[in-house]
């Protein structure tokens, strides 16, 4: 029996997170694209980092049929060292890019709810911030395909060729992996800015802030990535050291895509639950109450400082409330 094995603990978080994420996934594209008829780039981009956390979801699967989470000790047959070591390197590029591609998707999504309001500042550090980011990853795309020359000597050491310094893997993987955390923070906490001075009710203010700060569980998961890579290049065991980071990147794509679906699934959510407010169903439909029309005649058309779909200086668009019509 081996002494070593997390395969059942790869498949769980694999497939666990990988269906909550689909649901996600689905119920998203059912609500923009059929219950609102409204979509846009950052639904699109999000189903692309959807596809390709699949692609990476289906090579880890794989993976550990050969061996990953065991120790490559318990691997007798060589093929299957060959293969696991192959699949578990092929693995994370999938895994890197959906959540660069997911971080484009969120950037987009803060840059719709902006609409309007948007100040060239904000779109500025959140742009910055995506390209950063995708940017890295990228390049530790390279640095993980190019780790060897020809790509194929990772894992099959009787093939000749060249291989670079760990230390550079290490240091660009540390780099992606820690500026990712602070981008996903960013990104959690971006939506309090954009909603502390929203002439609402507190309790809402901070609903408000909470549903668009989910995204702060991906940062603690990336942080935490960042922690276990920086003893890896210390370990040859590759089927066994890549388990825990595997496990990581599967948990960060996948959180990443729930929690950034989260906000777009409100006008269902309140639909399904019979939940309104002002009298109509468009209550995440809001707008920055202008400074002169706070009070008076204004307070009591639009209570709370809600917006009804015709305002065109909202926070949250309209087309990400009730379908028209």
């Amino acid at each position: 029996m081996p002494h070593y094995d997390k395969r059942d603990a790869l498949h769980s978080v694999t497939w666990v997170l990988g269906s909550i994420a689909t649901v996600s996934i689905a119920a998203r594209i059912y609500t923009r694209f059929i219950f609102q008829g409204h979509h846009g780039w950052d639904d699109y981009t999000m189903i692309t980092a959807w596809v390709l956390a699949m692609v990476s979801a289906a090579l880890v699967t794989v993976a550990v049929r050969y061996g990953l989470g065991l120790d490559l000790l318990d691997i007798h047959d060589p093929n299957n060292r060959m293969n696991a070591i192959k699949y578990l390197t092929i693995a994370p590029n999938f895994s890197i890019l959906s959540v660069a591609v997911g971080k484009v998707s969120i950037v987009l999504l803060l840059q719709r709810i902006m609409g309007a309001m948007a100040r060239k500042l904000h779109l500025v550090i959140l742009w910055i911030v995506a390209v950063i980011s995708f940017g890295l990853s990228i390049a530790a795309v390279a640095v993980v395909l190019g780790f060897c020359t020809p790509t194929k000597r990772i894992w099959d050491k009787s093939v000749q060729g060249h291989c670079i310094d760990t230390q550079i893997q290490l240091g660009i993987g540390l780099g992606q992996a820690s500026f990712n955390a602070f981008a996903d923070l960013l990104l959690a906490l971006f939506p309090t800015v954009l909603f502390w001075d929203l002439q609402i009710k507190i309790r809402r203010k901070i609903g408000l802030m909470m549903v668009m700060g989910v995204g702060i569980f991906g940062a603690a998961i990336t942080s935490y990535k960042a922690y276990n890579l920086r003893n890896l290049p210390g370990h040859s065991n590759l089927t066994r050291s890549w388990t825990p980071i595997t496990i990581w990147n599967t948990a960060e794509m996948f959180v990443l895509i729930i929690t950034a679906s989260v906000p777009t699934l409100q006008p269902l959510i309140r639909t399904a639950f019979g939940i309104s407010s002002t009298g109509g169903y468009n209550s995440y439909a809001l707008r920055q109450t202008p400074k002169s029309n706070r009070t008076g005649d204004s307070a009591g058309r639009y209570p709370d400082g809600i917006a009804t779909n015709t305002s065109s200086d909202h926070i949250l668009p309209a087309d990400l409330g009730h379908k028209g019509g």
